[in-house]
């Protein structure tokens, strides 16, 4: 109990599957170790029974690590390389090579073969990870735990550091069975689908203690995703001459810090043999991160950044390769680099400015509304008519200005709010306490400014809670760790071009312009031009929505539009 209970010496991987082994050991007392019947291996001094077999030779992991000096096939019918029979590997030559006991005397395998065989266990002993099936904890593997703990009571050293379990597999979300022809074997899959697909959808179907679901609609995506990942990555690499070179900018900076995070988040999700979330960050996350880069340089006019573009590339190969080996290698050779994928260091990460991930985020996050909010305002005017009969409603003004509002600071009594809420979040659990809401009141009877806004201050602290509860303590911050009226301003096009709005071309101007600008193309397309101004909060705004103005919070940011 002390070994699996001390997480330096013992990993379940699972709370709940170590909450499994605790239990098993507070009964496995009870299992009857022999029996007279089914397989098994005879009890020495009692031939009529035979030990229980699923208790039987639970430290096979020792013998895995010497097979090869003694067997050279899987059934042992050929000797090893030292020609070693079965009857020479008495009890003597075993307490030798895995208990460290003195040189068996009668022995006639030769003492420096004994060494090598003993060295080869002491090189690989103890056991790092054993993967099994949650069935198994309240009687194989917990039996593994007893058996090395009485074999090896002098040298815990050698008493296993990790088993990882896992639930059965499913197949489209139901039980494999012949009867219902969805038995599927590894070889089936790799035949219609290809190894890697086959492996990638592993890799998806799910990784603890609940069942795995192997869903075959994701084999044939992972086909799909692959190829198409293939031509981009071959087209890029073609066309390395149309990629910008020097200094980074916002956007390279930004992308960067996102692939640093992503491959220390995958990293960690692999030590943890948490497969499907380490696909999730270091594949599909990985490339929304790098189609949002890839969509704001195109809209800014900017070509990628070679050295950006390219890190990404060869990063998420290494990654990748663990699930989708064959599809990296041979990327990877077609890169040109050096030796195989599957020994390449893993990528290196800088240190994450999270501070410039959310000014990422935040331009994301205003894109949106600004495109929300243009929709909205261009469909106020096609509203339908009245009642028969009734006089035509008064045309609705196009909206042709736009205030984006911005402010870096929370008004006071909602920061006393967030002061109060802050020295109660609990930043490992991301949870406030059970009783928040009944302490909340108690802090606003205390504080006059806060009682007379009772109603604001409940319903801005419930919104409050669920965001930190979403986003961490940066949801609890007073004040914006970047500069949002530069980064706005400084991808002035790429929010022009990102509102893709029916029949026009939004511009953004610095100067201040009336009305609509229309220009008539050759092609008979009418340009029209949007002036959108960026102000903080307590400037001089010519204007401005005093409604609208009390709606902005820090990084999230008031649209008003309008028709002068």
């Amino acid at each position: 109990m002390e070994h699996i209970s001390d997480p330096k010496r013992f990993d379940a991987y699972n709370p709940v599957a170590l909450g499994e082994y605790k239990s098993t050991l507070g009964w496995l007392k009870e299992w009857a170790p022999c029996r007279q019947s089914g397989l098994g291996t005879r009890l020495p001094w009692d031939p009529e029974f035979v030990v229980e077999s699923l208790s039987d030779s639970t430290i096979y992991m020792a013998y895995y690590t010497i097979a090869h000096h003694l067997q050279a096939n899987l059934d042992g019918s050929q000797l090893g390389p030292h020609g070693i029979k079965p009857e020479q590997m008495t009890k003597e030559v075993f307490d030798y090579i895995f208990l460290k006991a003195s040189p068996p005397t009668e022995s006639t395998i030769p003492l420096n073969v004994l060494k090598q065989i003993r060295d080869e266990f002491e090189y690989w002993y103890p056991v790092d990870v054993r993967a099994s099936g949650k069935d198994l904890i309240r009687n194989h593997l917990t039996m593994c735990l007893y058996h090395h703990a009485e074999i090896w009571r002098d040298d815990p050293s050698k008493w296993p550091r990790g088993f990882f379990t896992n639930g059965h597999v499913q197949v489209d979300g139901k039980k494999m069975s012949k009867s219902m022809g969805n038995f599927l074997t590894l070889k089936d899959c790799a035949a219609e689908f290809g190894a890697d697909a086959t492996r990638f959808a592993c890799a998806d179907a799910g990784d603890g203690m609940d069942d795995a679901n192997y869903a075959l609609d994701t084999c044939r995506m992972a086909i799909l995703r692959l190829t198409t990942e293939e031509e981009w990555i071959k087209k890029v690499v073609e066309d390395k001459t149309a990629l910008r070179t020097g200094e980074l900018n916002f956007n390279d900076k930004v992308f960067m810090n996102q692939m640093s995070n992503l491959i220390n988040v995958t990293a960690s999700f692999y030590d943890r043999l948490q497969w499907r979330e380490g696909l999730h960050t270091g594949f599909f996350e990985y490339q929304i991160a790098r189609d949002s880069y890839r969509d704001i340089c195109s809209r800014s006019e900017v070509p990628m950044h070679h050295d950006v573009i390219m890190r990404f590339i060869e990063s998420q190969l290494v990654m990748f390769s663990p699930i989708c080996p064959h599809y990296c290698e041979y990327m990877w050779t077609f890169l040109g680099k050096d030796g195989f994928v599957s020994v390449a260091p893993w990528p290196v990460a800088e240190e994450v400015d999270f501070s410039l991930l959310r000014a990422g985020d935040f331009l994301n996050k205003v894109t949106r509304s600004f495109r929300e909010a243009l929709t909205k305002s261009s469909s106020a005017g096609k509203k339908k008519g009245g009642k028969k009969g009734a006089a035509p409603a008064a045309p609705v003004k196009k909206a042709t200005h736009a205030q984006v509002y911005l402010t870096t600071e929370f008004p006071g009594w909602q920061q006393k709010v967030l002061v109060f809420m802050d020295g109660l979040f609990d930043t490992a659990t991301k949870q406030f306490p059970a009783d928040f809401m009944k302490q909340l009141k108690a802090e606003i009877t205390k504080d006059d400014s806060l009682k007379k806004l009772t109603k604001n201050v409940m319903q801005f602290a419930a919104f409050v809670k669920a965001e930190a509860e979403l986003r961490g303590r940066e949801a609890l911050e007073l004040r914006m760790p970047y500069d949002q009226k530069s980064v706005l301003s400084s991808n002035k096009l790429y929010l022009c071009r990102s509102l893709e709005l029916e029949g026009i071309e939004v511009r953004m101007e610095e100067g201040i312009l009336t009305g609509w600008e229309r220009k008539e193309l050759s092609f008979d397309v009418c340009v029209c031009v949007l002036i959108v101004q960026f102000y903080y909060v307590g400037e001089d705004i010519p204007n401005g929505d005093a409604k609208k103005l009390e709606t902005a919070s820090p990084g999230k940011p008031a649209i008003f539009l309008y028709a002068p």
